[in-house]
């Protein structure tokens, strides 16, 4: 019998509309037999062929009820008497445990099914230790590559299909499946596998909390029953790991671009902000004006300019306290100069400067650049380090951030 496993089912809502479609689909098969001159047969699709593991005792629980509910009432519907003796019967094809560890610390077995599908949980990287504790996420490291936590039921599929414990798999992901060490996940989740139909981008809205998710499928790829692929909604050659497709023949894996070497050292990500301590613009003005300490040291060491945007093309004005800056390359769209953490060396335009990244310690607002590593402030014609306060006069209220 065709079953269908949910490895993180919750109470069990997709394991319902699994067994709704599947005696739906048994359900049509016996009109059509029927019309040919066949006898009506008594349902065989039931909650035994719905299975699912979930680690919460009362989730579990409730997932069984569901399963149930959802029988009678098709049962109901489409005329047939149900179950009553009991009502309920046990349903240990719903398991209460964990799905991707084991008490011990090793890889848990999954049961064997037809289809995996799913909604696992979604959790940050950078949220592992602070919700599932040190030592879980360190065992958990150990058997997997690290990476957010819904990928590793995507990795758990994959092998499924390729020791043969399931033909197909379809599960929810976060959006960011298709980038970074998470589309490494998927990559190799489907290494022998083929994603058959996709959906890359979609709003989630649940209890009032929303974001962004990737639905994937994929299948083995000597699986020949699915023919073609499917990105969006729209039929496509082939479906690549970043959710991206290549359509009558044109198109480009970009996952398997390599760097090239001239751009060496060119960009990089530059500084992360570590901690939202946000302080209104003007502060940051008043702070830079104040005498330095009885140490000589002024609040210019530790206030910088903080600049981002989308592609690094425009600065915001924001300053950020107590970070350690690394500077970029810039380019002047006018003089075609180089300057090293702040504007063109050629000319006082902040605005002729089009950074690759902008990370460096100068201010890129209002066309005044100054206090790069390596230029000259153009108000006080002194280098410095950091900005000079004599350019500050031209700045808007922008938050200041302090990052650690």
């Amino acid at each position: 019998a065709f079953t269908v496993l949910d490895p993180a089912c919750g109470s069990g809502n997709f394991l319902y509309l699994a067994l709704q479609a599947l005696k739906g689909l048994e359900h049509r098969v016996q009109l059509e037999a029927e019309a040919l001159g066949f006898e009506r047969a008594f349902p065989e699709i039931g909650p035994g062929n719905v299975r699912g593991i979930e680690i919460n005792p009362y989730a579990a629980k409730l997932a069984r009820v569901s399963v149930w509910i959802g029988e009678i009432q098709w049962m109901r519907r489409n005329g047939f008497a149900e179950s009553r003796d009991p009502i309920l019967k046990p349903l240990d094809t719903i398991e209460c445990r964990d799905a991707i560890l084991t008490p011990d610390g090793t890889e848990p077995n999954w049961p064997e099914a037809d289809v995996v599908i799913g909604n696992p949980p979604f959790l940050g990287g950078k949220l592992l230790i602070t919700n599932l504790g040190e030592n879980y996420v360190s065992r958990m490291f150990a058997i997997y590559d690290g990476r957010d936590l819904v990928c590793y039921w995507f990795e758990k599929a994959g092998r499924q299909i390729l020791f043969g414990k399931a033909r197909r798999a379809g599960l929810v992901a976060t959006n960011s499946i298709r980038g970074g060490a998470n589309r490494r996940a998927l990559q190799a989740a489907t290494a022998d596998q083929r994603i058959f139909e996709a959906w890359s981008d979609e709003p989630w809205v649940v209890d009032g909390a929303a974001v962004r998710v990737s639905l994937v499928c994929f299948l083995d790829a000597d699986d020949n029953s699915m023919s073609g692929a499917r990105l969006d909604g729209e039929s496509v050659d082939e479906v690549h790991t970043d959710l991206t497709a290549q359509r009558g023949g044109v198109g480009v894996d970009l996952t398997d671009v390599r760097c090239l070497a001239e751009n060496a050292g060119a960009a990089f990500m530059g500084d992360t902000k570590g901690g939202p301590f946000d302080v209104a613009g003007h502060q940051a003005r008043e702070w830079l004006a104040l005498p330095a300490n009885p140490n000589g040291r002024t609040n210019a060491d530790i206030l910088k300019p903080w600049a981002n945007s989308p592609g690094g093309r425009q600065a915001s004005g924001s300053w950020t306290s107590g970070g350690r800056f690394r500077s970029a390359t810039q380019r002047c769209t006018k003089n075609r100069s180089g300057g090293s953490g702040s504007g063109c060396t050629r000319c006082a335009k902040g605005t002729g400067v089009k950074p690759t990244r902008l990370t460096g310690g100068g201010i890129w607002n209002r066309g005044r650049a100054c206090g790069g590593r390596s230029t000259v402030c153009r108000a006080t014609s002194r280098r410095r380090a950091f900005p000079s306060t004599a350019c500050l006069r031209g700045m808007t209220d922008a938050s200041v951030q302090t990052t650690r």
